[in-house]
């Protein structure tokens, strides 16, 4: 760009024009001097103005600068120590030249890129600038740049306007730092402080916020008292109560539950809540202490004091001269001495005169030199009663080895004196008792529960009388000691089965003495010590052996006629068996005769008439051929013939005729299959083991079975589906297995006649050595009471005149008993039934 250099007064002559047009449109006074306005920016001592315009180079030229901005370049120079002589400066001068004299060529450089940003982007460029001086203190510069067009738009010159804001920018420093080190100041608090606006907004936080929460500043601004920062006892419905009072200007100090976000770790919180003034705006200040630990400390310590208080023992604290510190209710109680004396009496009052001189010459000593006694005492209450006691003393010493105090702890053991006396005569009555009984009576002691190690501890009379055993020759012995092996064994674990289930245990058992068995009844108790550790079993045992021998008696009686009851029961069974099969054999050896006999009838006339077709079928093929030559030797008829070929059809009659003998044919070809499928059905000739075709088989019984399987008026079509996988002949009772097959079809075909799509699903195939015939139907399925009972010979879910209940069961012995193999049946309620008909591919010799 080459912008042509403007004289001073075509510049003046310019801005007034911009002026007077912006006064023009702001001022309705025509009194207004626009130039004036112009004269009064200008020479405004103030503000240092100039216009530069580039150069040929792409440096930018001084034009103009006024008196306030000569003033402000030769301070900078003169604080720079590089003096210019401004009034000098002629409008071609490079500005470049002139700034860079009074301030640094990188900040005059820095003024060039602004100003050609300016013109590039013709748009205002405002931006501060720090001039350095030679005391290292700043000055500041606002810079304004404002782009001058012409007519065509386009940039010619640049109006700089300079301000000093040096004075601004070192109080918005010096602010800057107080509020740094307002802020250090802040952070060094030990105490968490957060600062709320009035609606409880934080606007700010410490760094000890920080640390006791773990969170970030940026957390500590947007987490909520109500939500982060709250847990289920944290008092929030005392919060608006607590935040009201601070405003008013109450201090209250709440303990506030808490926790951290981050974690959750619970903390309990110490706050002091005040209003404070802040930039003029009221807010609340919160200061936060983690008292956790205090909390903790005080916890340990009201659980002891509660654990002191509730105690049924004496216990006190007195200093080194015998006053008291403490002394606890149950104390209180056993001296009779109130709670407002607790700390106003000397241990000596509890100290009967007798034994005062022992308790301070010998006691006293001993417990500050060795740190403790222990023992049994008595003391004296205010009613002047004697206690006896159970007493330890123990001394406290500082760390120069000073005594400090005293304590104790102290049982008052009147009633245990008594008790001990009582126990004492109970134990001469139990030993009486132990001693006179007749019945026998022992203990053993767990020596080592882990080894099983027992010893003997007691051993009454009337166990030496029963035994022979002297109470010198079994007391601390092992049960295999005193039994031998096998009776220790018995003893050892029997002791231990008590010990284990924790509880009296009974039991019989045999002992042989003398070589004759005798049965004894015995009781164990296990026996607990202090601890609840069972170290003891006590036993009584009463001589069983006459009423044990009775028992024996009957139970042999009982288990004749036990024996007796099974072998009718097995005989009943075989009867019912044996029924069911003569039944059996005399339905299949009527129902073979009747389907051989009706097979035999039907077989020959069918044949008879099945070899004549053929041959009629070739008399009226030549009986049709003959006709056919009259017509052609004799087309014309006479009217009789004709008429009578009218009548006859003997066009239709001709075609007609060898169809019906192929229907005929066909007729008797499928009750000659018929036939054929009866007689493989009844099989009467093969009534020992052959190998056969399972295929031809149950296609023989569908075949008698298909006119149950067509529609009819209460049931739709059954669907059969076959799949048959090759088999090689299989060894088996072809008529006995056929009728299985019969039943099983005749059984589902009863299941599925209700069904909306019945079918049957035939499937025949090899599993290793057995071959397997499935029948699976889609019926409502065998209810599971139903399917128990399903192979009982004579059961049966259908009614009266329906069935005779030995179909399943005469197929399962035949199955089972007849060719070694398995009848299952898989049913669940609406999902159908499946029976599985499995036998071995060869028939063993002895079957």
């Amino acid at each position: 760009m080459n912008f042509q250099l403007s004289t001073l007064d075509q510049l003046n002559q310019r801005v007034n024009q911009r002026v007077n047009q912006r006064v023009n449109q702001r001022v309705d006074d025509p009194k207004v001097d626009p130039l004036a306005i112009y004269d009064a920016l200008w020479q405004d001592d103030t503000t240092g103005r100039a216009i530069l315009s580039e150069s040929e180079s792409g440096d930018f030229c001084w034009v103009s600068l006024n008196d306030a901005l000569k003033t402000s370049l030769l301070e900078q120079s003169l604080k720079a120590d590089s003096v210019i002589d401004l009034p000098e400066v002629r409008t071609e001068e490079l500005f470049s030249a002139v700034f860079s004299a009074a301030v640094a060529k990188s900040t005059a450089q820095r003024v060039q890129d602004r100003c050609k940003h300016c013109v590039d982007a013709q748009k205002t460029i405002r931006f501060e600038l720090p001039l350095p001086t030679k005391n290292g203190l700043k000055q500041w510069w606002q810079i304004s740049l404002n782009p001058i067009k012409n007519k065509a738009h386009n940039v010619r010159q640049i109006v700089l306007t300079t301000t000093d804001i040096s004075k601004f920018r070192q109080k918005e420093e010096a602010l800057e730092m107080a509020v740094q080190d307002m802020r250090t100041i802040f952070d060094a608090v030990q105490d968490a402080v957060f600062i709320h606006e009035v609606d409880a907004t934080v606007i700010d936080a410490n760094a000890a916020v920080l640390a006791m929460y773990k969170i970030t500043r940026e957390e500590a601004m947007r987490y909520s008292i109500t939500k982060e920062y709250a847990v289920p006892e944290t008092p929030l419905h005392l919060l608006q109560g607590i935040w009201q009072r601070a405003l008013e200007g109450e201090h209250v100090l709440v303990d506030w539950p808490s926790k951290r976000p981050g974690d959750g770790t619970r903390l309990n919180l110490e706050v002091v809540l005040r209003k404070i003034t802040l930039s003029g705006q009221t807010r609340l200040m919160a200061c936060v202490r983690d008292v956790t630990e205090r909390k903790v400390l005080e916890e340990q310590q009201n659980r002891l004091l509660d654990i002191l208080e509730a105690t049924p023992d004496l216990v006190g604290m007195a200093d080194a001269e015998g006053n008291s510190l403490y002394l606890n209710q149950a104390g209180q109680k056993m001296l009779g001495i109130s709670a407002e004396e607790t700390n106003d009496f000397h241990i000596k009052e509890t100290i009967p005169l007798s034994q005062r001189e022992k308790f301070f010459n010998t006691i006293l000593p001993q417990v500050v030199e060795q740190g403790s006694w222990s023992g049994e005492w008595v003391l004296v209450n205010r009613s002047g009663e004697n206690l006896p006691v159970s007493q330890v003393f123990i001394s406290h010493k500082d760390a120069a080895g000073e005594l400090k105090y005293l304590s104790t702890i102290t049982r008052d053991i009147s009633t245990f004196k008594v008790t001990e006396a009582t126990l004492r005569d109970q134990q001469q009555f139990l030993d009486s008792i132990y001693r006179g009984a007749n019945v026998v009576m022992f203990a053993w002691d767990v020596v080592d529960e882990a080894a099983r190690e027992l010893k003997c501890a007691g051993w009454n009379p009337a166990c030496v009388a029963a035994t022979g055993l002297t109470e010198e020759e079994v007391i601390g012995k092992s049960p295999t000691d005193v039994l031998g092996p096998e009776g220790g064994a018995a003893v050892i674990e029997n002791n231990f089965r008590c010990i284990e289930q924790q509880q009296p245990i009974e039991y019989e058992e045999k002992v042989v003495f003398e070589g004759a068995p005798t049965w004894w009844f015995t009781k164990l108790s296990p026996i607990r010590d202090g601890a609840g550790k069972i170290y003891r079993v006590v036993g009584t045992t009463t001589n069983i052996t006459d009423s044990r021998l009775h028992t024996i008696e009957l139970e042999t009686y009982s288990r004749l006629q036990s024996q007796q009851a099974k072998t009718l029961e097995a005989a009943l069974s075989e009867l019912k068996r044996t029924q069911a099969q003569i039944v059996h054999s005399e339905k299949m050896s009527s129902l073979g005769q009747m389907v051989a006999g009706v097979a035999h009838e039907i077989n020959n006339p069918v044949n008879f008439i099945h070899a004549n077709i053929k041959p009629a079928r070739s008399y009226a093929t030549e009986l049709i051929d003959l006709i056919e030559l009259y017509q052609k030797e004799y087309p014309q008829p006479s009217l009789a013939i004709a008429d009578k070929l009218e009548d006859i059809d003997l066009t239709f009659v001709q075609s007609d005729f060898l169809e019906l003998l192929e229907s005929m044919k066909l007729g008797t070809q499928r009750i000659r299959e018929i036939v054929l499928s009866l007689r493989n059905f009844s099989r009467l000739d093969e009534s020992d083991s052959k190998a056969v075709s399972l295929h031809e088989g149950v296609e023989s019984t569908l075949v008698i079975l298909s006119h149950r399987l067509k529609a009819n008026q209460v049931q739709k079509p059954i669907a059969i589906a076959q799949n048959y996988q090759p088999l090689p002949p299989v060894e088996c009772y072809p008529s006995q297995l056929n009728q299985v097959v019969m039943n099983i079809l005749a059984n589902a075909i009863d299941a599925v006649d209700k069904r909306e799509e019945p079918q049957i699903e035939i499937s025949i195939y090899r599993e290793d050595n057995q071959a397997v015939i499935a029948i699976a139907d889609n019926g409502g399925g065998i209810p599971d009471e139903v399917k128990a009972r399903i192979f009982d010979p004579f059961f049966t879910t259908k009614p009266v005149g329906k069935g005779t209940g030995m179909g399943l069961s005469i197929s399962h012995q035949i199955i089972t008993q007849k060719h070694g193999g398995t009848l299952l049946v898989e049913s669940e309620a609406g999902q159908g039934t499946q029976f599985i008909v499995k036998i071995p591919l060869k028939q063993a010799e002895n079957t």
